[in-house]
């Protein structure tokens, strides 16, 4: 995720985003689709049970100019694709 202006779309420490997102691609290697509407983040604790402590990811759902929604995962600062709908 990133503005427009190429500045990347961070969760901070209290759940809330460093700029709003206006792009996003599918794929790594993809190209840049902008952004229609958009939610989140949700900031989740998963496993925080283990002694390792678990980890902190933050979930966006996106809809892209096509009409298709994505959702989103930020997890230490790396976004992935976790599903799309048509």
């Amino acid at each position: 995720l990133s503005s427009t202006a190429g500045r990347p779309v961070a969760v901070d420490d209290r759940g809330a985003v460093t700029c709003a997102p206006e792009r996003f691609r599918a794929e790594p290697s993809g190209g840049w689709q902008p952004i229609a509407a958009w939610a989140g983040p949700w900031p989740i604790e998963e496993l925080w049970w283990e002694a390792s402590g678990g980890r902190k990811v933050a979930r966006f759902q996106v809809v892209g100019v096509d009409g298709r929604a994505w959702l989103l995962t930020c997890d230490e600062g790396v976004w992935w694709t976790e599903a799309v709908y048509d």
